[in-house]
């Protein structure tokens, strides 16, 4: 072979191949108006270090969800071996390194940098969501009819601080423990419990049953209660959701005389089974 048999041709990443699932991650993506927060977070960083753009980062860190990454380090590992995600990230080869070879994805510490960013913008990212619930509210007329509330434990990556040690950065300090008890029935008929401490967080959410979409979400410590929360989040449901709703289920971890009167008063329907 010489090189006059050699056709010169530049690959189309979305066209050549079967990408799917990156085609429905450019689409979720151009769904999500976020260029106001990746302004804010541009503006912020100002004459700071400029290695990845925040746009890129911020589509790095929506994959990391949509594509079920335990964490930053296994999506740095995709990344760096698969060109298609890297594009679909608007990731560019960096030649940032001291030996003057290229970074093909960020680093572990650019992603925590990323997430400290974030962090800083919370209303920013609240303000995101609610305006794309106002969208939904506006696109589907029956949705919130039928509403469901529950809560998932998430576990903290880092460790709990030491008591008594003064402690670096790396741990987690907003976590807490929490026991949470499994109930089962053999084939017997018996029914057995079991009981498992976590350290982390706890995500409260009301979803719409019939869509599977969240429209109510609160982020505590793994102790505060199910129950507390929810009388709080139904208390405070915007009056659209509530006028919108006939009934609003929850499992029997939710069982209780005031959680059911604070439905009630808001005008929907508790289904909750009965302990």
């Amino acid at each position: 072979m010489n090189s006059e048999t050699i056709v010169p041709y530049n690959i189309n990443l979305f066209e050549d191949f079967d990408c799917g699932p990156l085609q429905e991650f450019e689409a979720l993506l151009n769904q999500i108006p976020y260029q106001h927060l990746i302004q804010e977070l541009d503006d912020r960083r100002a004459s700071g270090r400029d290695d990845w753009p925040n746009e890129a980062m911020f589509r790095c860190w929506i994959a990391m969800f949509v594509f079920h990454h335990q964490g930053p380090t296994e999506l740095i590992n995709e990344l760096e071996r698969n060109p298609f995600l890297r594009h679909a990230c608007h990731l560019e080869p960096r030649y940032n390194r001291k030996n003057g070879h290229k970074s093909l994805a960020p680093s572990p510490s650019a992603f925590t940098r990323f997430q400290r960013r974030l962090i800083d913008v919370q209303d920013l990212l609240d303000a995101l969501f609610a305006h794309m619930t106002e969208e939904l509210q506006e696109a589907l007329s029956d949705l919130g009819e039928s509403l469901a509330l529950d809560g998932k434990i998430i576990e903290a990556y880092a460790q709990r601080p030491p008591k008594k040690k003064k402690c670096e950065g790396r741990r987690d300090h907003d976590a807490n423990y929490t026991q949470k008890t499994y109930t089962s029935t053999t084939k017997e008929g018996k029914i057995q419990t079991k009981s498992a401490w976590f350290y982390g967080y706890r995500v409260h959410l009301i979803a719409d049953a019939r869509y599977e979409l969240p429209l109510l979400f609160r982020v505590t410590p793994a102790a505060n209660g199910e129950k507390t929360v929810a009388k709080e989040m139904v208390a405070q449901m915007p009056s659209w959701l509530a006028e919108r709703c006939d009934h609003l289920s929850a499992d029997k971890g939710y069982d209780g005389g005031k959680l059911r009167e604070i439905i009630e008063d808001r005008g929907m329907k508790p289904i909750i089974d009965i302990v």
